[in-house]
């Protein structure tokens, strides 16, 4: 078994995995559910997460909470709500930072579409990180992200298979992506990716939206979500984390879970 193959059982000790993306203090600052970033966590391991992905300096705070789960550090970021969003990520730590705070895993983001040069300084990078993470040993997380495209009849449900087979081509370990529910189009996207997928939370929405957009993925095959402010910006994160891992690990149906967690 490579080091890779071990550290990603960290991570996917079950067949599916609940991960809390609690990286969005590097560019949006002390927002509710970040101001204290070790209580949220501590309910959040308590609720049944598997993982955590968090910011550098996050994971070098509290090395204690993450001995139970998975670690899971972003190398990429350089901007902040005052300036632009997300789609100006850049290359800004090296994976062996991140070993050095205790990583099981990295993460970055992939961008396709917008404008040329956005999709190739992307990508490029993403490719850099692929070369460290297969020196090291590191599995790679990529959130993979379509941006508007030249082409205008293209749909969002293929944008998203393009998308996901992109950061596996490019040698991703596993996918961060949204959840799109046109037609058959995300579990085709799935189908293709050879790799595991995982949604990610977007936007804020209620608890039955959220779980049901979780549940839909997973009977779609994804295996797993990786959720942000729907957990650390609700007012009972240990009670959405349980239900979102009643239906991702026991395959709970959605208001079940929402009975059990105590919603």
């Amino acid at each position: 078994m490579s080091g890779k193959e071990l550290r990603l059982k960290r991570i996917f000790k079950k067949e599916r995995v609940l991960v809390l993306a609690l990286d969005h203090g590097m560019g949006m600052g002390p927002q509710p559910g970040l101001i204290n970033p070790e209580t949220t966590i501590a309910k959040c391991i308590e609720g049944g997460i598997d993982a955590v992905l968090t910011s550098p300096g996050i994971a070098g705070m509290y090395p204690n909470l993450f001995s139970s789960i998975g670690l899971i550090v972003r190398l990429d970021g350089g901007f902040t709500i005052l300036k632009g969003g997300i789609d100006r990520a850049i290359p800004c730590y090296t994976v062996e930072h991140a070993l050095r705070l205790g990583c099981d895993a990295v993460a970055c983001m992939g961008f396709i579409g917008g404008n040329e040069v956005q999709e190739q300084n992307s990508l490029q990078a993403l490719s850099e990180y692929v070369e460290n993470c297969s020196l090291w040993q590191v599995p790679l997380m990529v959130e993979m992200i379509a941006l508007k495209s030249d082409q205008p009849d293209m749909t969002e449900g293929t944008k998203a298979q393009i998308a996901v087979r992109t950061g596996v081509e490019f040698g991703a370990d596993f996918i961060k992506t949204p959840y799109v529910s046109e037609g058959d189009d995300f579990k085709h996207a799935v189908q293709g990716s050879f790799k595991p997928v995982l949604i990610l939370g977007g936007g804020k929405v209620t608890d039955k939206e959220l779980l049901t957009s979780v549940k839909k993925a997973v009977n779609e095959g994804a295996l797993g979500a990786v959720i942000g402010r729907n957990i650390w910006q609700h007012k009972n994160p240990e009670k959405i984390s349980k239900a979102l891992s009643l239906v991702i690990h026991d395959g709970e149906d959605v208001e079940k879970a929402i009975v059990f967690a105590g919603l």
